[in-house]
C-alpha cells in the first residue's frame, strides 16, 4: 500500500495546491495499487509538527505502507535534520520514499544524496525567506506603513498613501478617545487604580478593541503604549533611556505625533514588562491623544517603587507617617483588628511614652482630616503657576538630549581606542559639552519667559476621594498637612 503526502504552506498562496499535488502523486500509483491520502494545509515545512503527517508516519511504522509519495521534497520538510531523520527511519522499515517531480527514488545511494542536498538548499531558502520577511517588516515600521494587527483602541484604521504606496494608517475615534484620556487620568491622579477603571469599564459595557471584558492587564499595555502619546523631546529622553532604539530624528518629536513600538515583543518576560529594551520605536504618523506629561505621570504609577513593590502597593491608612502623639511627638503606627484600622504610639508600646490613649480608630480620625483636605484643595483650586511649553523649549530640549547621547557613544568609543586617539576624543566631547551649556542658558530664559498663571480643577479629586487608594490619599495629605496631632482630649491638624 502506498502513502501520498501533501503540504501547502498559509503564508505561499502562490505555490501549487494540495489538490494539484495530489493529482500528480496518484500517476506514480500502478494499476490496482491501493493507496490513503494525507494533507496538511496551512503548516509550515520547517518542522514536523503537522496532524496529517504525524498520523502518516504513525501508520508506516505499524508496517501498512511499502511507499510514500510526495510532489516535492520540500513539501515533506525544509529541515535538513529532519529530513535526514525520517529518511533512516524509512530505511529501517524498508519503506521507499520518491518525490515524483524530482524523479527521485531513496532505493538509489544517489537519489539519497541528491535528495539531502536539494533539501538543503531549500532549509537555507526558508531562512532566507525568514530574513526578507523580518527586513521588510522594520522597513516598513521605519517608513511609517501599517505593520498589521487590530488598531489599538481609540483608533479606527484608514486608507492612506505613503511615498506614494497605498497602505493603510489610523485615525483617532471620537468615540473612544475620551475613554482613553480618561484612563490615564484617573490612573495617573490617584482616582482609580486599574482595577478600579477595569471594573469601571466593564460595569458601563465598553469593550476592548477585540470585543472582549477590560482586565487590569489590557489597562496597563494601554497606559505603557507610546503609540497614545503626544511625543515631544520628554519621551524621546525617556524612551532612550528605558533602551528602546529610536528611528526617528530627535527634531522630529514635535509633540503632536504618536509613536509606533515594534519588536520582539513576545519575548517580553513579566519583569521586563515595563522596560524598552530590544524594541524599536519610530515617530508614527497618526496624532497622539494624550500629552507627554500625562502619559509620564501614569508611568510613574505604574513603575515599580525602589522598594521593589509595583504601583499598587497596599496601605492600611493614608494617615501613617501623619499623625503623631501628642505627649511624645512620636509617630502612630497602625494594626487592624476584625477588619478595623487603629492607631497607636509607637514610643508607649515599649513604655517610652506616658499618653492614655492606648489606641484610636483611623476612621474617626480621618473624618476630620477629610474635610481639612477637602477644603485645602478647593482652596487650591482657584490659581496655580505653571509653564506653558513653546515649540522652542521643546526643540531645545530634545538637542540637550541628542548630545548626551553623543557624548555617551563617544565615551564608549574612547574605551576601545589607542592612546594617540583620546585628544580627539576629548576635544569632540569639549565641544559638545559647551554647545550643550550654551542651549541650557537659552532653555533657562525660554522657560523663565513662558511662565504664566492658570487655573486647576481639584473638583474629581473630591468627589471621587472615598474610591481614591490610601496610597494616593498618603501622597496628597502630606503635601496639605504637616501633622496631625492626638492627645487624651482632642485631634489637632496643621496645615502644611
Amino acid at each position: 500500500m502506498t502513502a501520498i503526502y501533501a503540504r501547502q504552506s498559509a503564508d505561499r498562496k502562490d505555490s501549487i495546491s494540495i489538490e494539484t499535488q495530489i493529482t500528480r502523486c496518484k500517476t506514480m500509483i500502478l494499476d490496482n495499487e491501493s493507496y490513503e491520502v494525507f494533507s496538511d494545509r496551512g503548516f509550515s515545512g520547517s518542522n514536523t509538527n503537522r496532524p496529517d503527517f504525524t498520523a502518516m508516519l504513525e501508520k508506516t511504522r505499524q508496517g501498512k505502507f511499502s511507499r510514500i509519495i510526495t510532489y516535492k521534497l520540500d513539501r515533506i520538510s525544509r529541515s535538513l535534520l529532519d529530513f535526514v531523520i525520517m529518511l533512516e527511519d524509512f530505511k529501517s522499515l524498508d519503506v521507499e520514499f520518491i518525490s515524483c517531480t524530482e524523479s527521485f527514488s531513496s532505493k538509489s545511494e544517489m537519489g539519497v544524496l541528491i535528495m539531502k542536498l536539494l533539501v538543503m538548499f531549500a532549509e537555507m531558502e526558508r531562512k532566507n525567506i525568514r530574513m526578507r520577511v523580518v527586513d521588510n517588516y522594520y522597513s516598513r515600521g521605519e517608513k511609517g506603513f501599517y505593520l498589521g494587527g487590530y488598531p489599538p483602541f481609540g483608533y479606527e484604521k484608514i486608507d492612506k498613501f505613503i511615498d506614494g504606496k497605498k497602505t493603510s494608517g489610523y485615525d483617532i475615534r471620537l468615540d473612544e478617545s475620551p475613554i482613553v484620556k480618561s484612563i490615564y487620568k484617573k490612573l495617573s491622579s490617584g482616582v482609580l487604580s486599574a482595577n478600579g477603571i477595569c471594573k469601571e469599564l466593564n460595569q458601563k459595557g465598553v469593550l476592548t478593541r477585540k470585543n472582549k471584558s477590560w482586565s487590569p492587564t489590557t489597562i496597563l499595555r494601554l497606559v505603557r503604549n507610546p503609540f497614545y502619546v503626544c511625543a515631544d523631546w520628554r519621551i524621546y529622553d525617556y524612551l532612550l533611556k528605558k533602551g528602546a532604539k529610536i528611528t526617528s530624528k530627535p527634531n522630529c518629536f514635535s509633540g503632536t505625533n504618536g509613536c509606533v513600538c515594534y519588536g520582539p515583543k513576545s519575548k517580553r518576560t513579566k519583569s521586563k514588562f515595563l522596560d524598552f529594551t530590544g524594541e524599536t520605536v519610530t515617530l508614527g504618523k497618526h496624532l497622539g491623544i494624550v500629552s507627554s506629561e500625562l502619559w509620564l505621570s501614569a508611568q510613574k504609577v505604574i513603575e515599580p517603587q525602589k522598594s521593589g513593590h509595583g504601583y499598587n502597593t497596599s496601605v492600611k491608612s493614608y494617615l501613617t507617617g501623619i499623625v503623631v502623639c501628642g505627649v511624645c511627638s512620636g509617630k502612630y503606627s497602625i494594626t487592624t483588628s476584625k477588619d478595623i484600622s487603629y492607631l497607636y504610639c509607637r514610643k508607649r508600646k515599649v513604655s517610652a511614652c506616658e499618653t492614655p490613649v492606648k489606641t484610636i480608630r483611623s476612621d474617626y480620625v480621618s473624618q476630620f482630616s477629610d474635610n481639612v483636605i477637602h477644603n485645602e484643595l478647593k482652596t487650591l483650586s482657584k490659581v496655580k503657576i505653571t509653564n506653558s511649553k513653546s515649540s522652542r523649549e521643546n526643540e531645545l530640549r530634545l538637542r540637550i538630549s541628542e548630545i548626551d547621547f553623543r557624548v555617551s557613544n563617544l565615551k564608549e568609543q574612547l574605551k576601545k581606542t589607542k592612546v594617540s586617539s583620546i585628544t580627539f576624543f576629548d576635544t569632540a566631547v569639549f565641544e559638545l559639552e559647551k554647545e550643550k551649556f550654551i542651549l541650557k542658558q537659552n532653555l533657562k530664559k525660554e522657560v523663565e519667559e513662558s511662565v504664566r498663571l492658570c487655573y486647576t480643577d481639584f473638583s474629581d479629586l473630591i468627589e471621587n476621594w472615598d474610591y481614591i487608594s490610601n496610597k494616593y490619599k498618603r501622597l496628597v495629605a502630606k503635601e496639605l498637612i504637616e501633622k496631625i496631632e492626638v492627645s487624651s482630649k482632642l485631634v489637632a491638624i496643621y496645615i502644611a
